[in-house]
């Protein structure tokens, strides 16, 4: 008796871990607008945004030299680089 009651808590409490699928696999076609806006078949879904990655870079461009950053920073933020002549403006790339 011990035994089914174990089995049948186990199937219970699985039926709700497991994910759900209101739509069948064939029509669940996600399509991800530049909006941010996702859709679902014909349904539009509006409260999950679409994550971009930002580019990152450690290395700055000057019209004279190329140097390393210390650390990443996001692709096109003013950086400079130490010359002789004193410090250059650059630009991540």
């Amino acid at each position: 008796m011990r035994t089914i009651t174990m089995i049948a808590i186990l199937v219970l409490t699985s039926a709700f871990a497991s994910p759900r699928n209101t739509l069948p696999q064939s029509r669940a076609s996600l399509h991800a607008s530049q909006s941010g806006h996702v859709r679902v078949g014909r349904f539009e879904v509006r409260d999950r945004p679409v994550l971009l990655a930002q580019a990152v870079s450690n290395r700055c461009v000057t019209r004279s030299v190329t140097c390393l950053l210390a650390q990443a920073v996001a692709v096109g933020t003013p950086c400079w680089c130490a010359t002789p002549e004193g410090p250059v403006n650059g630009v991540v790339r």
